[in-house]
C-alpha cells in the first residue's frame, strides 16, 4: 500500500537522463541539484519541467510506474503507511524491515526503466528550454485557478525579491537543529513571509523528514499543512561556520523558505544551483559580506 505516489523512482530516472544526455548546457547542469531535491527533499514537482520540455518523455514514468505495480504486486510489499514527503528517506522509513530489500530493488528497476526509456528522447528532441518549461508550467497552474492568463508583456519579465539583506545573518555560532530552524523561521515571520505559527510546521516538517540536503546546505521548511500561513513568498539565509548539527551531518548555510502556492519549486529550483558550484558555497560558508551573498542569491 501506500508505494505509487510518493515512490521517487520515475522521476529520478528522467533528471538522471537529462543530467547525462541533454544537449542544453544550462538544463543539464541543473539537472543534479534537482535530483537531490527530487531524492532528498521529496519533492517531485521539481521534475515536471522537465517532462514539459519534451512531452513525449512522459512515457518514460509512466513505464516505469507500471514496472513498480508489476514488481510490488509480484513480491508482495507495501509501506506501513504514506510517505510524506516522497522522499527515498521517508520512503524507506514507511517500509518494514522485511520489505526492505524488495522494496529499494523496486525503486531501482523503476529509476532504470525510466531511465533507459527517457535518455533516448532527451538525445534526440530539442524541445523547449527550461525557462520556457516553467513558464509554461506557471500558466498551467494559474489556468487551472481561473486565473486570466491572456494578458502577456512580452520581453518584460516581472522579477520578485525573494529575499533582502535584513534577511542575511552571517557569523552565527553554533547552535542545536531546533535552534537553527527555529531562527530561521523567526526571521521569516519578522520579515512579513509568514504567520508565526508556520515555524512549528518547520519543526515538524523536520521531524517527518530531515531537510539537510548535503554539501553543507540545509533548506528547512513548513509542512504542505501550513501552505495557508504563507503571506508572501521569500527566503532568509543563515549562515553557521561552524556548522550546525543535522543529525550526522553538519550545515553552515542554512535557508529558510516560504512560497505561496508552488512558488517554493521556484525557489528551490534556483537554489539547487548553488549545490553545482562548489566554490560558491565554499565562499558563502565563510564571507562576511551581506551584499555579496544579496547579490548571488537575489
Amino acid at each position: 500500500m501506500y508505494m505509487l505516489e510518493p515512490t521517487p523512482g520515475p522521476g529520478l530516472g528522467v533528471l538522471l537522463a537529462y543530467m547525462f544526455f541533454c544537449k542544453d548546457k544550462v538544463t543539464k547542469d541543473s539537472a543534479p541539484g534537482a535530483v537531490i531535491i527530487h531524492l532528498l527533499g521529496g519533492i517531485h514537482e521539481i521534475y515536471f519541467p522537465y517532462i514539459l520540455m519534451n512531452p513525449l518523455v512522459i512515457i518514460a514514468p509512466i513505464l516505469g510506474n507500471m514496472a513498480a505495480i508489476f514488481w510490488f504486486s509480484v513480491t508482495d510489499c507495501g509501506l506501513v503507511g504514506p510517505a510524506s514527503p516522497g522522499s527515498i528517506i521517508a520512503y524507506l522509513m514507511m517500509t518494514p524491515g522485511s520489505d526492505m530489500f524488495k522494496v529499494i530493488v523496486g525503486v531501482l528497476i523503476v529509476a532504470g526503466i525510466s531511465f533507459v526509456i527517457a535518455s533516448p528522447i532527451v538525445k534526440m528532441a530539442g524541445g523547449k528550454s527550461l525557462e520556457e518549461a516553467q513558464n509554461e508550467m506557471q500558466s498551467m497552474k494559474a489556468a487551472s485557478k481561473g486565473e486570466n492568463t491572456d494578458i502577456v508583456i512580452p520581453d518584460t519579465p516581472i522579477k520578485k525579491q525573494v529575499i533582502v539583506a535584513d534577511g542575511i545573518k552571517l557569523g552565527q555560532k553554533p547552535v542545536t537543529k531546533e535552534e537553527a530552524i527555529r531562527a530561521a523561521g523567526e526571521l521569516l515571520v519578522k520579515l512579513g513571509y509568514v504567520d508565526e505559527s508556520y515555524i512549528d510546521a518547520m519543526q515538524e516538517r523536520e521531524k517527518l523528514v530531515s531537510t539537510y540536503m548535503g554539501m553543507g546546505v540545509a533548506i528547512p521548511h513548513g509542512t504542505t499543512q501550513a501552505k495557508g500561513t504563507v503571506k508572501k513568498t521569500g527566503i532568509v539565509f543563515i549562515q553557521y561556520p561552524e556548522g550546525v548539527d543535522f543529525g550526522t551531518e553538519k550545515a553552515q548555510l542554512v535557508f529558510g523558505i516560504a512560497g505561496i502556492g508552488d512558488e517554493h519549486l521556484d525557489l528551490l529550483s534556483k537554489l539547487c544551483t548553488l549545490l553545482e558550484d562548489p566554490a560558491l558555497l565554499e565562499t558563502l560558508k565563510t564571507t562576511d559580506d551581506v551584499r555579496w551573498v544579496l547579490e548571488q542569491l537575489s
